[in-house]
């Protein structure tokens, strides 16, 4: 069913299981080896051959856990922002950091960062751990 019934372009989401390059006794098998490995490789299988993401089934919800690993973040924040979120893609040559305010409706985008150099290195990792990045306020 169509999203987005006006849109000039559509858009398809199709895992392995419908490509004509792979055999299904190869996806089954390769099903089976994740399962016998275990769960990294599993959600490794997931994500990659059926094109999901993966999603942890716990009951485990400690909040006293999450609320004592808040931290104050020094910027100025939109009055509409319930939390701060933050993710890094990491590349061959850079880490790329954002944080992101989320509303209830629309997310914000409050800081970039890309920090330059081998994400190889280890002195280059071993300088992230613990600290904070230094990162460009956008607003």
């Amino acid at each position: 069913m169509a999203r987005n019934t006006e849109a000039k372009k559509r858009g398809f989401h199709l895992n392995a299981l419908a490509s004509p390059w792979e055999k299904w006794a190869k996806i089954i098998d390769e099903f089976k080896e994740a399962k016998r490995k275990g769960i990294e490789t599993l959600k490794t299988w997931v994500n990659t051959t059926l094109g999901e993401s993966w999603e942890e089934k716990t009951n485990d919800q400690d909040h006293d856990k999450l609320i004592s690993r808040r931290i104050c973040y020094e910027c100025e924040v939109p009055k509409d922002v319930l939390e701060l979120t933050s993710g890094v893609d990491v590349q061959d040559d850079r880490l790329e950091v954002e944080v992101v305010g989320n509303a209830s409706f629309d997310p914000f985008v409050i800081a970039v960062c890309r920090q330059i150099g081998s994400s190889l290195e280890l002195p280059y990792t071993d300088n992230l751990k613990g600290t904070t990045i230094e990162i460009r306020i956008l607003i």
